[in-house]
């Protein structure tokens, strides 16, 4: 396990978020970095990752987005969530 999945599940306990919520958070992550071809998410721009939520907001069920949306924040660098606002 990289060290940055595990930052993200212990940052998730300390939220105290459910394991269910957090198998779904880490689905959410790992659907992202198997878009951008297992880059790490911390890898990621800010405009990536903008475009990845826009990509899965026209495409799915807006309570796939909100998990996209509320999963990612999680594990990506604060930088990349700066400006992206509330859907």
């Amino acid at each position: 396990m990289s060290p940055l999945r595990t930052r993200m599940i212990e940052d998730m306990q300390l939220a105290g978020l459910s394991a269910t919520t957090q198998e779904v958070y880490l689905q959410a992550v790992t659907a992202l970095v198997k878009h951008y071809r297992n880059r790490s998410p911390d890898q990621l721009t800010e405009e990536e990752v903008r475009c990845y939520l826009l990509a899965v907001r026209q495409r799915n069920a807006r309570g796939t987005f909100k998990t996209c949306h509320y999963g990612n924040p999680v594990l990506l660098p604060e930088h990349a969530w700066q400006g992206l606002g509330t859907f």
